[in-house]
């Protein structure tokens, strides 16, 4: 944020809890090279939101490789609902679609039975026999990404009819919904403005048409802006708050 060639002010936008952490580092950094800069220190779902929204205010449903809901309400309360990682949560993110058709192809090996379902993601695992799939997953160099490039291909077979990808979106789907709406009791928020972040839910699929039907939105909802440009609009607003005060 520059105002006739200074740099007043300093947006920056970090993954998840670690804004929370790293708050005083960041500070210090950015001191030792702008000392009366204003910092707006902020999480990367609070960049999203006022990007997406152009202000600090309403709810982002973030749904990717992982997932969260963000929400700042009128009164400038914030709250965070999902974002646990792959390990705790993540509900409704691509990574958590691919294993749950990875759970489905090792069930359906566990039951002798096969789908064609079952069938294309053993395919694209390249998964020959029921034990392949442990050294497929298990010893993947990077195993998040490989289970969460899944994902497409669980929305394409959902469009096409198949009923067990279409469970596992219908799924996602109610997961992100439960988020969102967790967020709006916390907030005391009846009808927020939202918007979408992440691949899961900014292009159209069973899963991003689920949460609009469920949410009663007419449309996907787009973004003003790139996050990039919301920490520098954080710092706009949050700096106009200061001098006010």
């Amino acid at each position: 944020l520059q105002v006739d060639g200074t740099i007043d002010g300093v947006g920056i936008g970090i993954a998840g809890a670690s804004a929370v952490y790293a708050n005083d580092w960041l500070h210090g950094i950015i001191r030792d090279v702008l000392p009366s800069c204003h910092i707006a220190a902020a999480s990367d779902n609070e960049i999203a939101l006022v990007g997406a929204l152009g202000k600090r205010h309403g709810i982002l449903i973030l749904a990717g490789t992982g997932s969260g809901v963000f929400g700042v309400n009128a009164a400038g309360d914030s709250a965070q609902v999902g974002g646990w990682g792959y390990l705790l949560g993540d509900e409704g993110s691509g990574y958590w679609m691919g294993l749950q058709a990875l759970k489905n192809v090792a069930d359906a090996f566990d039951r002798a039975e096969e789908s064609p379902f079952t069938e294309v993601i053993a395919e694209t695992l390249g998964v020959t026999s029921p034990r392949h799939l442990i050294e497929s997953v298990y010893l993947s160099e990077q195993p998040i990404p490989t289970i969460a490039n899944l994902a497409p291909i669980v929305l394409q077979l959902a469009d096409e009819g198949m009923s067990e990808a279409q469970t596992i979106t219908s799924q996602a789907s109610a997961a992100l919904v439960a988020q969102a709406q967790t967020a709006m009791t916390r907030l005391q928020m009846n009808d927020p403005q939202i918007a979408f972040a992440g691949s899961i839910v900014t292009h159209d699929n069973p899963v991003s048409r689920g949460v609009c039907a469920a949410l009663g939105l007419s449309e996907r909802p787009q973004a003003l802006y790139r996050p990039v440009i919301g920490a520098a609009l954080l710092a706009k607003l949050t700096l106009a708050n200061s001098e006010a005060s």
